[in-house]
């Protein structure tokens, strides 16, 4: 997925070292329309934090917190898309994954829109 210029990868390990991966949570502006479209592919994905704790309506009630008060949190809330990883995913699932995600880019995305 490196050669999407439209995504932002996690950072993988420097110097050997091998990360071990709980989510692997890509970044895209076109989040929602890629999640929508991987669904429909039959892939999971999860968007873990749609909402910035900030904006959750208590701490909007006791700190007066309001859009635009933790920006760099509220644009990762928007952008930030989960896709599959797990122990039991096979390199054919992995590929299929990779590949959907490409079609999406390249076929599915409008220019005007990336």
């Amino acid at each position: 997925l490196s050669d999407i210029d439209e995504i932002i990868l996690p950072p993988h390990g420097d110097h050997g070292i091998k990360p071990v991966y709980h989510l692997y949570t890509i970044r895209t502006e076109r989040r929602d329309a890629l999640k929508k479209w991987l669904e429909e592919s039959g892939i999971e994905c999860g968007v873990y934090y749609p909402l910035p704790i900030h904006l959750q309506p208590i701490y909007r009630k006791l700190f007066n917190y309001h859009e635009g008060s933790y920006p760099v949190s509220e644009k990762l809330s928007k952008t930030c898309l989960s896709i599959p990883i797990h122990p039991f995913l096979k390199n054919d699932e992995i590929k299929y994954v990779s590949e959907k995600i490409h079609e999406f880019f390249d076929k599915i995305a409008e220019p005007s829109d990336r």
